[in-house]
C-alpha cells in the first residue's frame, strides 16, 4: 500500500519534470536571400526544473529544387517564444514573438525573400509542387 501510494505522490512530479521536453511543433525555414543568416530561437523555461532552450541556426541561401529547410523540434513551455534573424544580407536585422500555448503544437515558419526582408507565420508551409531535395548544409551551430 505504501509502494502505491509513493508511486502515486511522485508520479505528477514525474511527469512534469518530462512535459516540455517532447517536441510540440515544428520550425521550418526558407532562406531566398543571397547570403546565409542566423536565426536564432529562444524557448520559454519548459519542464519540472524550468530550463530554456535557446537554439542558433544558420541557413545558407536557399537553391531552386530544395525543400524548407525543417525538422527542427520546438519544446519550450507555455509563453512566448522569441525569434531573430541577423545576416549580412539583410536591410536590418528582425525579430518577432510567437505565444506557445499549454497544448502544442507550436508551429513558426520563417521566409527570407529574395531582397532579403522576413516574413514570420505560425503555420506550417505548403508543400513545394513536385518532390524536392533535403535543404543541405543545416546544423545547428549551438544548442545547450
Amino acid at each position: 500500500m505504501r509502494r502505491w501510494l509513493a508511486a502515486g505522490l511522485l508520479a505528477p512530479f514525474l511527469i512534469a519534470g518530462c512535459i516540455g521536453y517532447a517536441p510540440d511543433g515544428d520550425g521550418w525555414f526558407r532562406n531566398e536571400s543571397a547570403q546565409p543568416v542566423t536565426i536564432t530561437i529562444e524557448e520559454p523555461p519548459s519542464g519540472f526544473f524550468g530550463s530554456s532552450i535557446t537554439t542558433v541556426q544558420e541557413i545558407p541561401p536557399w537553391q531552386k529544387g530544395w525543400c524548407y529547410a525543417g525538422g527542427i523540434f520546438l519544446g519550450g513551455g507555455p509563453g512566448e517564444m522569441a525569434i531573430s534573424v541577423t545576416g549580412s544580407g539583410l536591410p536590418s536585422p528582425a525579430s518577432t514573438t510567437i505565444p506557445t500555448p499549454i497544448v502544442p503544437p507550436t508551429n513558426v515558419g520563417v521566409l527570407i525573400d529574395a531582397s532579403g526582408v522576413v516574413h514570420f507565420t505560425s503555420a506550417t508551409p505548403k508543400p513545394d509542387k513536385g518532390s524536392c531535395q533535403m535543404y543541405r548544409e543545416i546544423f545547428p551551430t549551438s544548442s545547450p
